[in-house]
């Protein structure tokens, strides 16, 4: 994560942006369950992320569930919004 993290770390959205950037990425259901937000929360904070030049991406697995996954530009800030 960019060092821009420092002034949020602990937020709900900086562990949200910390669980996209796993290598398996997270489902609405792992995100809805970290922040105990609603899924239409979740959705509109990845709209937030995509906003500040955060690359959120989706993609479908077998079962038809949606994984989202986020990179972060040297100048985006996460956690501070």
């Amino acid at each position: 994560m960019s060092s821009r993290r420092c002034s949020g770390q602990g937020t709900r959205q900086a562990q949200l942006f910390d669980l996209l950037q796993r290598d398996d990425g997270a489902d609405i259901d792992e995100m809805v369950q970290l922040t105990g937000w609603q899924p239409h929360s979740v959705r509109a904070v990845l709209t937030g992320f995509r906003k500040r030049g955060i690359e959120v991406t989706r993609t479908k697995k077998v079962n038809g569930v949606s994984v989202y996954h986020a990179v972060a530009p040297a100048t985006a800030d996460v956690a501070t919004r």
